[in-house]
């Protein structure tokens, strides 16, 4: 009963907060990017890290947020590697203001990298309120406003196999250019 009323509640949020990409985006002239992930029950999320190097190895300034439904929470030692979880939520399924919120919304992004395979409310509040210009992940038919580009994958296919789709995907789309 209450994960109805959670999510009508999401989907209100919604209406008010979705603003949909103006243009796709130059993968060349992307300068940040913003990735969301479901993190590991170890907290340790070594194939994100490494999506995260590989990025950085490109030129790119990335700031990555992972969720997880622990409760205690392992600090993580690299820089822009957030994970928060379950006593960093209300009722509701949202990130609460001071610890997650305030960190978040600070700064702009070129694009996020949405690369949650699960459909936790917590990530989609995340998503919806991430202040960036395009928005890329995996197709889902929950969300009734999804992603700028969606990529379907198999269920069995995890969060590396979706970075390297959308990667692959993003460098082919040569903006201003018809």
């Amino acid at each position: 009963m209450f994960d109805k009323l959670k999510e009508k509640i999401y989907q209100f949020s919604l209406k008010k907060q979705h603003k949909g990409a103006s243009a796709y985006p130059d993968w060349e002239k992307v300068k940040t990017v913003l990735l969301l992930f479901d993190s590991d029950d170890s907290q340790q999320n070594l194939p994100i890290k490494q999506l995260v190097k590989e990025l950085s190895t490109e030129g790119k300034r990335v700031t990555a947020w992972g969720y997880t439904n622990q409760k205690d929470i392992i600090p993580t030692t690299l820089p822009n590697f957030f994970v928060f979880g379950k006593n960093q939520v209300n009722f509701w399924g949202k990130p609460h203001q001071f610890d997650v919120m305030d960190h978040f919304i600070d700064k702009h992004y070129d694009i996020l990298l949405d690369l949650t395979l699960d459909n936790s409310l917590p990530m989609r509040y995340l998503s919806l309120l991430a202040p960036v210009d395009f928005r890329a992940g995996r197709q889902t038919d929950t969300e009734p406003y999804p992603n700028d580009l969606m990529i379907a994958i198999d269920q069995d296919k995890d969060a590396p196999f979706l970075f390297d789709q959308l990667i692959f995907y993003l460098k082919q789309i040569k903006a201003g250019k018809a």
